[in-house]
């Protein structure tokens, strides 16, 4: 649903600001720059919003309701960790990319921890992403119940108008 319009589309990337807030927060507490930081942050914070766009078909597929307890958090966990992993490699290399081109000045190389920290932020995001992704669902799930409910009403109106209209003029 977050496809379906553009107004949708751009509340999905402006709920990434506090992502991209969060991010240049943590570059700060490591010694970069702000503007490395920002650049860096928003990113990444790009990357996320669209590698996670990805978690809309099993939100479909896994409904809070119906799913069996240990098949949703199993999937999610692996998921989480899967994406979290994903987003990760992809910012080390896409940064390290703009790093370069935009000659970027950063401190020196992440030591190899920074990098369980780097997948426990993607699979943290991932999660958030997950709740929107259900949210959104619930709202459209709500939106046509009640369509559905005034189809039904109005058809209900139309039958009790036939009803009238049939004792009025029993020979039509």
């Amino acid at each position: 649903p977050i496809l379906s319009s553009r107004a949708r589309l751009g509340v999905y990337f402006l709920a990434w600001v506090p992502a991209v807030v969060f991010l240049m927060s943590q570059f700060a507490v490591v010694g970069w720059g702000l503007w490395s930081g920002l650049v860096i942050s928003t990113v990444g914070g790009l990357l996320a919003s669209v590698l996670f766009l990805s978690c809309w078909p099993l939100c479909r597929v896994l409904p809070l309701k119906g799913t069996p307890a240990a098949t949703f958090l199993g999937t999610w966990i692996a998921a989480a960790i899967l994406m979290g992993t994903v987003w990760a490699w992809t910012m080390d290399r896409l940064c390290g990319f703009v790093v370069r081109g935009l000659r970027i000045p950063v401190p020196a190389e992440p030591p190899k921890a920074a990098w369980l920290g780097l997948i426990g932020i993607g699979a943290i995001f991932c999660r958030v992403a997950v709740a929107y992704h259900y949210l959104l669902d619930a709202q459209e799930r709500a939106r046509e119940a009640e369509a559905t409910q005034q189809e039904l009403r109005e058809l209900a109106r139309e039958a009790e108008l036939k009803a009238l209209r049939a004792q009025l003029n029993p020979h039509f």
